[in-house]
């Protein structure tokens, strides 16, 4: 019967999430004050079931902003000024979590898990600047950083099943720079609460089905 249909059953090991999502990190870039970062509106996974309750999952979701300004202008002397400003930042989080299925019956089409594991964020920014003054370029710069931060990552997880396949998902996360980090000259306002920001998911999750050996179908 579908109803028993387990959602961690043998045959469905692995399994595929696609999810809306927004996540922030504390971010530690090298030679600047700590400051804020995040991924979102997509992220993806891949996982498959160790055990019963025991799943090993893989993640990777992505983010780039661009912010592009010109200003004019005109000197004492009146002659005319431009100044072009850009300024991108891209940011890849790789989670890797171990789900542990919290429902002691697992035939429930309603199932609520934990999650935890590590996250690890690349971050990299590029800025310019480019002066003129009556169309003559008096100056012109570029500059920027990159660093790789690893996160402690936790949250509970609920899900709903659909048939066979198809489940709805919900997480909620909390992440934690494994560095320790200095808030005081801080460019942007930290979460002080024991250094955690927050996450969440809220998409789809589809359980494939593996096929068997005939002689292990048959013997079934």
């Amino acid at each position: 019967m579908s109803a028993q249909a387990l959602p961690s059953g043998p045959g469905q090991p692995w399994y595929a999430a696609v999810y809306l999502a927004d996540h922030n990190f504390e971010i530690v870039v090298p030679g600047y004050a700590p400051g804020l970062t995040g991924v979102q509106p997509y992220q993806v996974k891949v996982g498959r079931w160790l055990g019963p309750r025991w799943a090993l999952e893989v993640g990777y979701s992505a983010y780039h902003f661009v912010d592009k300004r010109t200003a004019y202008g005109t000197t004492a002397t009146g002659e005319p000024t431009s100044r072009y400003s850009s300024s991108e930042d891209w940011a890849t989080a790789l989670p890797v979590l171990l789900r542990r299925r919290l429902t002691h019956q697992a035939a429930h089409r309603f199932q609520f898990d934990g999650l935890a594991g590590l996250t690890v964020v690349q971050y990299r920014d590029q800025l310019a600047v480019i002066e003129q003054t009556n169309g003559h370029v008096v100056r012109e710069q570029a500059w920027g950083s990159r660093a790789t931060n690893s996160y402690l990552t936790l949250g509970p997880a609920a899900s709903y099943l659909f048939g066979q396949h198809v489940e709805a998902t919900v997480e909620a996360s909390l992440t934690k720079n494994l560095r320790t980090i200095d808030r005081t000259f801080s460019t942007q306002q930290l979460n002080g609460t024991l250094g955690f920001q927050r996450g969440w998911n809220v998409g789809l999750r589809y359980r494939f089905d593996v096929k068997r050996k005939a002689g292990a179908s048959n013997a079934l």
